[in-house]
Protein backbone atom coordinates (compact mmCIF):
# COMPACT_ATOMS: atom_id res chain seq x y z
CA UNK A 1 0.00 0.00 0.00
CA UNK A 2 2.77 2.44 0.83
CA UNK A 3 4.52 1.76 -2.50
CA UNK A 4 1.27 2.50 -4.35
CA UNK A 5 0.98 5.82 -2.50
CA UNK A 6 4.54 6.76 -3.45
CA UNK A 7 3.95 5.88 -7.12
CA UNK A 8 0.67 7.81 -7.28
CA UNK A 9 2.17 10.80 -5.51
CA UNK A 10 4.91 10.99 -8.15
CA UNK A 11 2.48 10.51 -11.05
CA UNK A 12 2.15 13.54 -13.29
CA UNK A 13 -0.42 13.75 -16.05
CA UNK A 14 1.04 15.02 -19.30
CA UNK A 15 -2.04 15.44 -21.47
CA UNK A 16 -4.83 13.71 -23.33
CA UNK A 17 -5.37 12.12 -26.73
CA UNK A 18 -8.51 12.83 -28.71
CA UNK A 19 -9.33 10.05 -31.15
CA UNK A 20 -12.80 10.74 -32.51
CA UNK A 21 -15.53 13.33 -32.68
CA UNK A 22 -15.20 17.01 -33.48
CA UNK A 23 -11.49 17.30 -32.74
CA UNK A 24 -11.39 21.10 -33.00
CA UNK A 25 -14.29 21.55 -30.57
CA UNK A 26 -13.05 18.88 -28.16
CA UNK A 27 -9.52 20.31 -28.12
CA UNK A 28 -10.86 23.80 -27.27
CA UNK A 29 -13.06 22.38 -24.52
CA UNK A 30 -10.16 20.34 -23.09
CA UNK A 31 -7.87 23.40 -23.11
CA UNK A 32 -10.57 25.51 -21.41
CA UNK A 33 -11.06 22.80 -18.79
CA UNK A 34 -7.32 22.51 -18.11
CA UNK A 35 -6.98 26.29 -17.77
CA UNK A 36 -9.97 26.44 -15.40
CA UNK A 37 -8.49 23.71 -13.22
CA UNK A 38 -5.15 25.54 -13.13
CA UNK A 39 -6.78 28.83 -12.19
CA UNK A 40 -9.46 27.66 -9.74
CA UNK A 41 -7.62 24.78 -8.06
CA UNK A 42 -4.22 26.48 -8.26
CA UNK A 43 -2.50 23.59 -10.07
CA UNK A 44 0.56 25.15 -11.72
CA UNK A 45 1.11 24.11 -15.34
CA UNK A 46 -2.19 22.25 -15.71
CA UNK A 47 -3.33 24.69 -18.41
CA UNK A 48 -0.28 23.78 -20.48
CA UNK A 49 -1.08 20.07 -20.70
CA UNK A 50 -0.72 18.55 -24.16
CA UNK A 51 -3.81 17.91 -26.27
CA UNK A 52 -3.03 15.41 -29.02
CA UNK A 53 -5.36 14.37 -31.82
CA UNK A 54 -5.28 11.10 -33.68
CA UNK A 55 -7.61 9.34 -36.03
CA UNK A 56 -7.66 9.20 -39.79
CA UNK A 57 -5.64 12.43 -40.07
CA UNK A 58 -4.09 13.69 -43.30
CA UNK A 59 -2.58 17.02 -44.38
CA UNK A 60 -5.95 18.47 -45.36
CA UNK A 61 -7.58 17.52 -42.05
CA UNK A 62 -4.65 18.88 -40.03
CA UNK A 63 -4.74 22.16 -41.98
CA UNK A 64 -8.50 22.50 -41.36
CA UNK A 65 -8.01 21.78 -37.64
CA UNK A 66 -5.28 24.40 -37.36
CA UNK A 67 -7.52 26.99 -39.02
CA UNK A 68 -10.39 26.20 -36.63
CA UNK A 69 -8.34 26.15 -33.41
CA UNK A 70 -5.91 29.00 -34.04
CA UNK A 71 -7.46 32.39 -33.12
Amino acid sequence: MQLMFIVLRRYKALGIRLDSGDLAYLSREARNFFCTVERELKVPGFGKMVVTASNDLNEETIDALNKQVTP
